[in-house]
């Protein structure tokens, strides 16, 4: 079924490819200089001593009427919350009936519904947060190796899918290409509305381990592309920022999609690339390996200088660390301004910069607006909150 798909719409994928290269190879006028936004901290969500407010592990976090939907995976329920930090309720539960999750994952909103991805079903409740209704998305036999992730809801009903792949295709290099999928109201795979040269994140370790086993991991640094959805389903955002090889002035891209996968913006833009120090790449072997000696070890020694081999595939860190599709037109990315340091920048509908500001130390963004930000912090015995930040900007 997929090979005679990929068939039928691959002149549609290559004039969906080309249009998209000429409109971020054409030369872009002189972006304005993004504000310079500091952060006011106005709302703090989560009770260690409270069973309703009280967070476990947060996953994703939508934002849609005033209310806040946090994602709790460890508890398979969605916690409900006002914007101003009242609990409102529970969404779903542990179990594989109607409005139950096994796995939960991402999750979007808008003001007359709520959706959820559970592995390979996605799950829709009413503005009241009963259950809707439930699709599944079947696996597809023809992709070996390959298994479909980040499966999210579109406004229209169809379903956005990523592609990934499991080891020991992931580090092979046998895949090319990776895709985003576009799926109807029923789950049934419809066409390929992006396509991009595909970049491993991970590699197997065969140095210092022991016979008949096969190791892999997770690179520290990775250039894959970026995307992302927002939570209300009306688009994607693409962020192509492969590393440089060299010094001196390199760009990276970004492209925002509608609902139909028409191109709303290709915007580049110029950065001077971050080196990665031997001094970085030690201290991640030194992480990776803290816990001295482990089963599948045979020889510590051999073992760090291959992951010290394997971390250093990269000379540059890639510009874009994480990315952000706001529901309100807006797109952010989280730029690295040196080895441990990062700023968003917030772009407006059409891709010009509108502000900047410096990630509070510790906080990961799950959310935001014009108006701020909402993140997740952790305390000193990793229980998370998460923290509203207004933006104050410059008179």
């Amino acid at each position: 079924m997929v090979n005679t798909y990929r068939r039928e719409f691959c002149r549609w994928v290559l004039l969906l490819t080309v249009g998209v290269v000429l409109a971020a190879l054409t030369p872009n006028p002189a972006a304005p200089q993004a504000e310079r936004w500091t952060l006011g901290r106005s709302v703090v969500i989560g009770d260690a001593m409270d069973e309703e407010r009280g967070l476990t592990r947060v996953g994703s976090v939508a934002v849609a009427g005033g209310r806040l939907y946090v994602d709790q995976p460890q508890e398979s329920r969605i916690r409900v919350f006002t914007d101003e930090g009242e609990f409102v309720g529970f969404i779903g539960r542990r179990g594989e009936g109607p409005g139950e999750f096994r796995s939960l994952g991402k999750i979007g909103a808008r003001e007359d519904a709520v959706w959820a991805a559970d592995r390979q079903r996605l799950t829709y409740f009413d503005a009241d947060y009963e259950y809707a209704s439930s699709l599944t998305v079947r696996m597809q036999p023809s992709m070996p190796g390959a298994r479909f992730t980040r499966l999210a809801g579109l406004a229209d009903g169809s379903l956005l899918m990523g592609e990934s792949f499991a080891e020991p295709w992931a580090s092979s290099g046998e895949f090319r290409s990776e895709h985003i999928f576009r799926l109807d109201g029923e789950g049934v795979l419809r066409d390929t509305v992006a396509t991009w040269e595909r970049v491993p994140s991970s590699a197997e370790i065969k140095d210092g381990i022991r016979p008949r086993i096969r190791s892999y991991v997770i690179l520290p640094v990775r250039d894959a592309s970026l995307w992302n959805m927002p939570s209300d389903g009306s688009g994607f955002v693409l962020v192509h920022r492969r590393s440089a090889t060299r010094g001196g002035l390199h760009t990276y891209r970004v492209i925002r999609f509608d609902l139909n996968a028409d191109t709303i913006f290709a915007r580049q833009f110029s950065y001077e690339p971050i080196p990665i120090s031997d001094a970085f790449l030690a201290r991640e072997v030194d992480e990776f390996t803290e816990d001295g000696e482990d089963s599948f070890t045979a020889d510590l020694g051999e073992y760090r200088r291959a992951l010290r081999e394997a971390f250093g595939r990269l000379d540059f860190f890639p510009p874009v660390e994480r990315i952000h599709a706001g529901a309100d037109e807006t797109t952010w990315l989280e730029l690295r301004i040196g080895e441990e340091e990062f700023e968003w920048e917030v772009l407006d509908g059409a891709g010009e910069p509108l502000g900047r500001f410096q990630t509070p130390e510790g906080a990961r963004l799950v959310a935001g607006d014009l108006d701020g930000a909402w993140f997740v912090e952790e305390d000193e015995l990793d229980i998370p909150y998460i923290v509203r930040y207004d933006f104050v900007r410059p008179d």
